[in-house]
C-alpha cells in the first residue's frame, strides 16, 4: 500500500470528522431512545436515568470510535480518542445544560475516554486500512 503524501492527507482526515461526528449523533439518538424505552416499560424510578446515562455514554463511545477509525490503519488509540470528542462536547452541554453533578461528568469522560482508545485500537488493528501520519 502506498503512503499517503501531505496533499492527499486532508480528504481521509476529513471524512473522519464528519464520520465521527455522524455516528455520535446517530449513537446518542439511538441509545437514548432505547433506554428511554426501556424506562418506560419497566416503570423505573427517575433516579436510574443518571446511572442508566454511564450505559448509554458507554455505548456510544464504543460505536463511533470503532465506526470512525475502521478505515484507517494507524494510531488507532490516538485517533478513537479523537472520535470521542464530540461526545465529551455533548456531556459537557448536558452537565451546563442540566445542572448534573460533576463527579457524574468526571465518570462519563473517564469511560468515554477509555473505551473509545481501546476499541479505536481495535478497529485499527484490521487489515486493508488508509496509513495516516
Amino acid at each position: 500500500m502506498a503512503k499517503i503524501t501531505s496533499i492527499n492527507t486532508k480528504g481521509p482526515l476529513i471524512k473522519f470528522f464528519f464520520k465521527s461526528i455522524i455516528f455520535t449523533v446517530i449513537s446518542v439518538l439511538l441509545t437514548s431512545l432505547l433506554i428511554s424505552y426501556i424506562v418506560f416499560k419497566a416503570d423505573l424510578d427517575a433516579n436510574y436515568l443518571e446511572y442508566l446515562s454511564y450505559a448509554a455514554v458507554c455505548i456510544s463511545a464504543i460505536f463511533t470510535s470503532y465506526f470512525s477509525v475502521k478505515p484507517l490503519k494507524n494510531n488507532g488509540f490516538v485517533l478513537g480518542l479523537i472520535s470521542s470528542f464530540p461526545l465529551v462536547i455533548y456531556s459537557f452541554i448536558n452537565l451546563i445544560s442540566h445542572g448534573n453533578n460533576i463527579i457524574h461528568f468526571l465518570i462519563k469522560l473517564a469511560l468515554i475516554l477509555v473505551l473509545s482508545g481501546i476499541f479505536g485500537y481495535l478497529s485499527a488493528s484490521k487489515s486493508k486500512k488508509i496509513k495516516v501520519k
